[in-house]
């Protein structure tokens, strides 16, 4: 196969937000899809065609910020996939969905529509998220930041999946979409695996003890943890008392020990080591 083709293109406009965290451009009539973009952005793409239609751009430099840019919350933002928009100013992100929806439905679907009412914003921007599960790795995922340091890293992380790669996993100090009772747990975690080193699973090799740690909350204060294991070894119920004894409000705490190649625990046994068998 030969190279594909890469070309720097400078004083670039980005024209509108599109679907799943890009934003679109032009460049001599052939669409150009652009991540971490905000409409109105003047910037240097180094653009890759890797398609007659369309093309992909990667931002190298932006001359003139949009006036929709805001600075993201969360320190993760750029390398976690969980979040898209957080540098774009909430009233546009809703704007964009809102076009998004309507240009399906009428150019896609062919439909013709009465007006539209705007979509509704949300109560809450961040700290919604009723359910989210970590993943443990020995292999952290650096940034470009840590990689350029020249420093040595501890590689054992727990957090989410980088987005395409399954076996790397960025570790992760705070979400903002999950609520703080899952921080703090997910936190605790790590540090007591780390102080009694147990070891953190290899995604290619399938190895280690830790797995994944799932955290679900209810409305009426139900706290529900699942830590996957690897393997069923003594050490495990260290830590399930520990969490039993730091996180009096977890009313359901359970295990599964996963030996499986995936990490899909539906078809395994849960067992409930305090508390409740549900919530």
């Amino acid at each position: 196969m030969g190279k594909k083709k890469i070309e720097t293109v400078e004083n670039v406009e980005i024209l509108e937000a599109v679907a799943e965290g890009n934003c679109i451009t032009k460049i001599n009539d052939k669409a150009v899809f652009v991540k971490h973009a905000a409409p109105g952005d003047v910037v240097t793409l180094e653009v890759r065609h890797k398609r007659k239609r369309f093309a992909e751009g990667t931002i190298k430099h932006i001359s003139t910020p949009s006036p929709l840019r805001v600075d993201p919350t969360c320190e993760h933002f750029g390398v976690c996939g969980g979040c898209k928009w957080q540098h774009l100013d909430y009233e546009a992100q809703l704007a964009s969905k809102h076009k998004q929806v309507k240009d399906n439905l009428e150019r896609l679907g062919g439909l013709t529509l009465p007006e539209m009412d705007p979509i509704l914003a949300a109560p809450e921007k961040y700290y919604y998220r009723n359910k989210v599960e970590f993943t443990f790795s020995n292999k952290k995922w650096l940034t470009l930041d840590e990689i350029n340091s020249g420093d040595e890293f501890d590689r054992r992380s727990l957090g989410f999946h980088v987005p395409g790669r399954f076996d790397k996993v960025l570790d992760i100090n705070q979400c903002h979409l999950a609520t703080p009772i899952s921080d703090k747990i997910r936190n605790h975690i790590k540090a007591y695996c780390l102080k009694e080193n147990l070891s953190f699973f290899d995604l290619v090799e399938q190895e280690g003890i830790m797995r994944n740690v799932m955290v679900r909350h209810t409305d009426l204060g139900e706290l529900m943890v699942v830590v996957s294991f690897h393997k069923k070894e003594d050490v495990i119920f260290g830590l399930l008392e520990d969490l039993k004894t730091n996180f009096p409000e977890i009313t359901a705490l359970m295990y599964v020990i996963n030996e499986k190649r995936n990490d899909t625990i539906g078809d395994l046994d849960i067992i409930t080591y305090h508390g409740n068998d549900c919530i």
